[in-house]
């Protein structure tokens, strides 16, 4: 149970960014894959795989046993967060994946960026304490062009609706490119400029590039 808190813990800031994006700018969070994946096609069901915004696939364990079934699209590359190996099908596919005994299988689509904060934290924080005293990590996992993009949402407590109201946050955009030498941009899209000494929430710590680049023929 303390592996599966952690492990949700990590993914905080990534469910605020979304949740704040889903308030400003209309859509969901939790997705079904054809949302993503409209070209999807699979006769047989795939409800043990959905989405977390854009960027997370998400495979829970919902039945007893030693296998769990997760639905790749194909043609996409997916990277798991919990041992970094890399699924990419040619088509569709069901793929019997190992359960883990302690976290969910949690893989990040290609060319995506999100932000986490780290898991050794105490368990017994609350929201509040999570946001005001972490720091950030950007996780990034470019596609075959050598190209990842994500979004971050901060804000001062990860609770007042004060701040949504007077603009009391941050949004920003990120952009990575590794064509002529790996470099990440930042687009600061709404809220305020900071100003005098930044908080600790406020702070990037690791920018983590995963899996290299598959240069697809």
């Amino acid at each position: 149970a303390i592996g599966a808190l952690k492990q949700r813990m990590e993914y905080l800031r990534y469910m605020y960014t979304k949740l704040f994006e889903a308030s400003k700018f209309g859509g969901t969070v939790i997705r079904p894959l054809f949302f993503e994946f409209p070209l999807l096609h699979f006769d047989g069901e795939y409800e043990s795989s959905f989405m977390v915004g854009d960027a997370l696939k998400v495979s829970p364990k919902l039945k007893p046993g030693t296998g769990k079934f997760s639905l790749f699209p194909g043609g996409i590359s997916f990277i798991d967060l919990n041992d970094l190996d890399i699924h990419k099908e040619k088509a569709d596919k069901i793929v019997d994946l190992e359960p883990l005994p302690t976290k969910t299988v949690v893989h990040l689509r290609e060319g995506k960026i999100i932000p986490i904060q780290p898991s050794d934290l105490n368990p017994a924080l609350n929201t509040y304490d999570l946001i005001k005293k972490s720091s950030i990590t950007l996780l990034v996992y470019p596609d075959y062009k050598g190209v990842a993009e994500g979004t971050l949402y901060i804000d001062d407590d990860g609770e007042s609706l004060a701040d949504l109201h007077n603009e009391n946050y941050q949004y920003f955009r990120f952009r990575f490119t590794s064509n002529n030498g790996q470099s990440i941009q930042f687009s600061r899209l709404q809220g305020k400029e900071t100003e005098g000494r930044l908080s600790n929430n406020e702070i990037l710590e690791e920018i983590r590039i995963l899996g290299g680049v598959d240069k697809q023929s």
